[in-house]
């Protein structure tokens, strides 16, 4: 088994002015289709609105 060693290293910013800009938030967009695309597969029907719920499966499974 292999073992990764990581040690994170923070640079120093290049000028005053260089400060963190918000690209974390793009990490959380992908997941939600990827669970809806999820959903539809496992029960061969989808949903194209968001929140996924219980009710909305059922729904789809009575309509198909």
């Amino acid at each position: 088994m292999a073992v990764w060693r990581y040690t994170a290293e923070v640079l120093p910013a290049l000028a005053d002015e260089d400060i963190a800009k918000g690209a974390g938030e793009m990490t959380l967009v992908a997941p939600i289709p990827a669970a809806a695309n999820a959903v539809a597969h496992a029960i061969g029907a989808r949903i194209r609105d968001l929140p996924v719920t219980p009710e909305k499966i059922r729904k789809a499974l009575n309509q198909s």
